[in-house]
Parts: C-alpha cells; sequence; structure tokens
C-alpha cells in the first residue's frame, strides 16, 4: 500500500492519502519515520464525540499525506461501522486524487472486508514465499464481486542476474 501511495504521488502530479486501516498491528507510522500523530481510531473516535472537529492527515510531503493506523484496537470493526468513518471518507474524497487504504490481512479479521465497501476498487496483495494459493482464493471470496483489479506480489527475493 504505501509504494502504491508513493508511486502516484511521485512527481506531486496527484494528491495522495494513505490510510492505515489496520487496527490491529499498524506498522506504516513506523516505516515511514512517523513517531507521533493521531491514528485512524482516534480520530474516528474523536469525531464521533464531535462531528465538527477537524480530520488530521500528516503530511509527508506536498502531495502525500499518512493517516496512521492503530497497535491494537479493542473494537475495530465498530470504528469501521461508524457513521464517523463515512464522514471522512466523504472528506478524504474532496481533499484527494487518490486515497490508497491498507489492511490486516483478509483471513485475519472483517476490517478489510469493511473498509472494501469505502472503496473503489481493491488490489490483493500476496506474500512470495509465504502466502499460499488456498489463503488467496478464500481471501477472493470474502471480497465484493467486482471490487477486485488485481493482485500483487510483495516480497519476492532478489533473482540472481544472468
Amino acid at each position: 500500500g504505501a509504494n502504491l501511495a508513493l508511486a502516484l504521488a511521485e512527481g506531486n502530479r496527484s494528491r495522495v492519502c494513505l490510510l492505515d486501516g489496520d487496527m490491529r498491528k499498524s506498522s506504516l507510522a513506523r516505516l515511514l519515520g512517523i513517531k507521533e500523530g493521531p491514528s485512524l481510531a482516534d480520530q474516528v473516535r474523536l469525531h464521533r464525540r464531535d462531528p465538527d472537529a477537524p480530520w488530521v492527515a500528516l503530511g509527508m510531503g506536498p502531495s502525500f499525506h499518512l493517516i496512521p493506523g492503530t497497535k491494537r484496537d479493542p473494537n475495530p470493526a465498530e470504528l469501521l461501522n461508524s457513521e464517523a468513518l463515512l464522514d471522512l471518507m466523504d472528506e478524504l474524497r474532496r481533499e484527494f486524487d487518490f486515497i490508497v487504504i491498507t489492511t490486516p490481512p483478509l483471513l485475519d479479521s472483517a476490517d478489510g472486508v469493511i473498509l472494501q465497501e469505502h472503496s473503489d476498487g481493491v488490489i490483493l496483495a500476496a506474500r512470495a514465499r509465504v502466502t499460499r494459493q488456498d489463503a488467496m482464493k478464500a481471501s477472493l471470496k470474502h471480497l465484493t464481486e467486482g471490487k477486485v483489479l488485481g493482485t500483487v506480489l510483495v516480497d519476492v527475493p532478489n533473482l540472481p542476474r544472468m
């Protein structure tokens, strides 16, 4: 997800927001060198109490922004199914050309299935030498027909040069 968002933002041609929808074991903020910032869960909770509070997307560059995920949330599905998240998505659509949403693995939680409803399309990622074919097939069954734009293979080991 991060690589896709960075590629879309490259050259400042498009405004991109990377939304870390992983509220279980988020690592994007650490990967991008962010130490602090309001997480998606924190902001959804705030907006459930105060719908007029501003949404905060951390500026990582002129055309690249991040809303970090959370390490552990007791009930992510409740937050992801909230009216506040719908409001966030409406706001992001007004502000950005692209919104890239990352999720935990589809078979580990319902979070990715919930978040797909807020997206125009889904790119399913498979980890080289880890993700099994039966897991990919099972993941596809959880997604809405017609939403899957494609798959990407990540963490491919370097191939020997010829």
